[in-house]
């Protein structure tokens, strides 16, 4: 959820929650990209982090405009029309095997625009300007929400680098339509998405070996719910933990969890928090 905040809030929501000094926003590194290349200050919305270990991380923003949303989804929108087809279609799924083959050939057709659109190549461009121009020799990891997870997987099988999604579009099928094309093998090592329940936006295409399903408090007549990113982080802090870290309020205020336990201090959760409790996405 750190992609979303506004820049100047950030650092400090690193150092509440890592220590102060453990990770620290590169904004010039940042800059210095996105003034090195052409349109690189009008695309897609990332920042860098690094940590104390010597470990970057590149974060991917979703999409929060319409503009965006339609911008990114025509990447995958020939893929997700495709099993829109395929699920009505009586087995439907005998398909699966060519379905590669086919978004290649869709691919081709539509190359030119394909290219306008391919926004991922932005952030693989940068993940090669970390190694080669600021000579960082360290692990560079590449995560992102929503679209941008998805921007964020297809730069890790590009780059060869762990690439971590929460609720992305997959690439399995749709491998053969970027560029360079996407290795199979890079895709089940090295990609993870972590796919929420009722979430539509991650079952667009095929994942790769690495998923992790989770549950979704949402009410099931919120369709768009479960697409939170906070309210999936909530989900994982609370059935994983959050190593005594505080986790966000929203968690007991918005999205129907259980208040966190107090640890030390004289505050009341009511009084950090707020009283108001509820299931229903919104603060009153």
């Amino acid at each position: 959820t750190l992609i979303y905040q506004a820049p100047e809030t950030l650092q400090g929501t690193l150092d509440e929650w890592f220590g102060p000094g453990v990770g620290t926003i590169e904004s010039n590194m940042t800059s210095s990209f996105r003034q090195s290349i052409p349109g690189g200050t009008n695309a897609v919305n990332y920042n860098i982090v690094s940590f104390s270990n010597g470990m970057y991380v590149v974060l991917v923003r979703g999409s929060t405009t319409a503009w965006e949303w339609m911008t990114d989804a025509q990447l995958w929108a020939a893929i997700a029309l495709t099993q829109v087809f395929q699920f009505f279609l009586p087995a439907g799924e005998i398909f699966d095997p060519i379905l590669d083959g086919v978004m290649k050939a869709m691919a081709w057709v539509e190359s030119q625009r394909l290219k306008e659109i391919a926004l991922y190549t932005q952030t693989t461009q940068l993940v090669q300007f970390m190694r080669d121009y600021v000579g960082i020799s360290g692990p560079i990891h590449i995560t992102g929400q929503s679209l941008g997870g998805g921007i964020a997987l297809i730069t890790g099988a590009q780059a060869n680098i762990p690439a971590i999604a929460i609720s992305g579009p997959n690439n399995v099928f749709s491998r053969l339509t970027y560029d360079p094309p996407l290795d199979l093998d890079k895709i089940d090592a090295t990609l993870f998405n972590v796919i929420p329940d009722r979430d539509l936006v991650p079952r667009v295409d095929e994942p790769g070996l690495l998923t992790q399903h989770i549950a979704c408090r949402a009410e099931k007549n919120d369709f768009f719910g479960c697409h939170a990113s906070t309210r999936t982080l909530c989900e994982i802090l609370y059935k994983c933990g959050s190593f005594n870290r505080p986790p966000p309020c929203e968690c007991a205020v918005k999205y129907g969890y259980p208040e966190a336990d107090r640890l030390g201090g004289n505050q009341t959760y009511s009084d950090v928090c707020g009283t108001k409790r509820s299931n229903d996405g919104w603060y009153a």
